[in-house]
């Protein structure tokens, strides 16, 4: 969960709507997981999460976004919350990550959430 001090970038009735069905991309119909797609990809760049610019491809089990870098992820929960989660993914293999990290409000570096 993120730190309260961490700021939504959901910020449209759509947002919100398309937020809650973000866990569920696997089992919603193809044309809805494309209109998905679209809404997550909006949703990356508003974070500005990939630290070297890559775009974000789809990816299963668990299901979420990683930069073509290899480095970097997103889970669907961290889209649906919002805030801008990322994931540290070192050996560049989906589902081998570590965080979340949120950007810091005042430093704007990442910083891994204490639970």
């Amino acid at each position: 969960m993120a730190p309260p001090s961490i700021k939504s970038v959901l910020r449209t009735p759509e947002d919100f709507k398309m937020a809650s069905r973000q866990s569920m991309y696997s089992s919603l119909p193809v044309a809805e997981q494309e209109e998905q797609d679209d809404w997550a990809q909006k949703m990356i760049e508003r974070h500005g999460n990939c630290p070297e610019d890559k775009t974000w491809e789809r990816r299963e089990n668990p299901g979420g976004y990683q930069c073509d870098a290899g480095g970097h992820g997103m889970t669907d929960e961290l889209l649906a919350e919002g805030k801008g989660g990322m994931l540290a993914i070192a050996s560049k293999v989906w589902g081998d990550f570590k965080g979340p990290y949120y950007k810091n409000p005042v430093t704007g570096k990442h910083e891994r959430v204490k639970t």
